[in-house]
């Protein structure tokens, strides 16, 4: 198990992904920072742009209609950049930098930094029950909040297969 653990020194704060390893033998977790993960930016929503109305579309069903699961994860992350004014942060599947540094934000209830974003973009929609729990922490623990209505419809679809 992984989380991300953030820690101020000298009024910054910055990231780090801590793994947690089970020790039977003293019957106690061991936890270890296993990557870092760049200063942690923080920003606020400052508008109420529905996501529809950002991609200029009036339904989801037709919004998402021939797109891959790349395009649309990326049109939900421009998307929040949109509502929290996020200017010179360039996003990709391996990164978020400002600058010239490797940085973590903080959107809504997460994290958006390379490893979150691994994590979304590799996801595999499988047949277990918690499936669309498993999605639906990715996301936010990405700091993407995904509307509902457009997670029912890419969880219906076979976008995540």
């Amino acid at each position: 198990m992984a989380y991300i653990r953030v820690k101020k020194i000298k009024d910054r704060e910055y990231a780090y992904l801590v793994k947690t390893k089970w020790l039977k033998s003293k019957k106690q977790a061991k936890q270890s920072v296993s990557k870092y993960l760049g200063r942690v930016h923080s920003f606020e929503k400052d508008n109420e742009l529905s996501f529809l109305e950002f991609v200029k579309n009036d339904e989801v069903s037709s919004y998402l209609k021939g797109k891959e699961k790349k395009q649309v994860i990326q049109d939900l992350i421009n998307w929040e950049f949109e509502r929290h004014s996020i200017k010179d942060v360039k996003v990709n599947k391996e990164s978020v930098v400002f600058g010239k540094n490797e940085v973590t934000l903080k959107l809504n209830e997460g994290f958006m930094n390379k490893h979150t974003l691994k994590e979304l973009y590799g996801h595999r929609k499988d047949r277990s029950e918690e499936a669309g729990v498993d999605m639906a922490k990715k996301f936010v623990n990405a700091g993407i909040a995904i509307p509902s209505e457009v997670f029912v419809e890419v969880f219906s679809s076979n976008i995540f297969k």
